[in-house]
């Protein structure tokens, strides 16, 4: 078995986690800090290591999942091991992924999970409105570091304009979810955020304390905490956003 700092210790953890790994993500998250030659040794040995197989989708050819046939890899998991995203979402997931540990690596994180550890986790998580066999779960759900407990936001990813009433049931399913101080839907549009929040505005009625933003799919990716959230009767920056909540905690 190979020596422990052989092994990519913290790429294996994300990909429990995400259930997924790219070229892109590895790069950029977890050995960002090193030459490109060395970024590139790094990554050889990721794959060599014996704990990674490609995606079995050749469109996907930088996508890579955990291997379940090596026998070392249930001591290198510390969690659970997700499934991997089918293809037609990988992208989205992706998106959603990069703009998470854009967030972490600034240290604003308590903690945070994506979809697929919710479908996983069964009972005790997040969980919106059930309507006939779908269960409908957030994209991630994020836990922000506050001084008297956690500043809760849901996130949605919209690449694509959906029909309206498939943007009325997410906004039906988030009118039953409890202690979530945002949903932020991040939209690859504006046509995409005007036929949500149009939805919104018409449909739904928020919990108590809860609020709506939108931000713009680019300043995500940029960097999602100083990029501008537009909420309902405001806009400001997601940064400037959680300061406000935490001082609503002190005072």
């Amino acid at each position: 078995m190979p020596r422990r700092r052989e092994i990519p210790h913290r790429a294996i953890q994300l990909t429990a986690k995400a259930g997924f790994i790219t070229r892109n993500i590895f790069s950029t998250f977890l050995y960002s800090n090193r030459p490109a030659r060395s970024q590139l040794r790094s990554w050889s040995k990721l794959l060599d290591s014996g704990y990674f197989v490609r995606h079995a989708d050749p469109r996907m050819n930088d996508v890579f999942i955990l291997n379940k046939s090596n026998r070392h890899l249930a001591q290198e998991v510390d969690g659970i091991i997700v499934r991997p995203p089918y293809t037609g979402v990988i992208r989205h997931d992706e998106t959603a992924l990069k703009g998470i540990l854009i967030i972490e690596d600034h240290g604003f994180l308590d903690s945070w999970r994506v979809e697929s550890e919710f479908k996983i986790l069964g009972k005790d998580t997040i969980k919106l409105e059930t309507t006939g066999a779908t269960t409908k779960f957030p994209d991630a759900i994020l836990d922000f570091k506050a001084p008297v407990h956690k500043i809760r936001v849901a996130i949605e990813i919209e690449l694509t304009l959906k029909d309206r009433r498939r943007y009325q049931r997410i906004m039906n399913s988030y009118s039953f979810a409890e202690d979530l101080d945002l949903i932020l839907f991040v939209c690859a549009s504006d046509t995409i955020e005007s036929a949500i929040s149009e939805t919104a505005q018409r449909h739904f009625l928020p919990p108590k304390g809860m609020e709506i933003g939108f931000m713009n799919k680019t300043e995500w990716l940029d960097d999602p905490l100083l990029g501008t959230v537009r909420l309902q009767d405001r806009k400001c920056s997601l940064g400037t956003w959680i300061d406000e909540k935490e001082k609503e905690q002190i005072y």
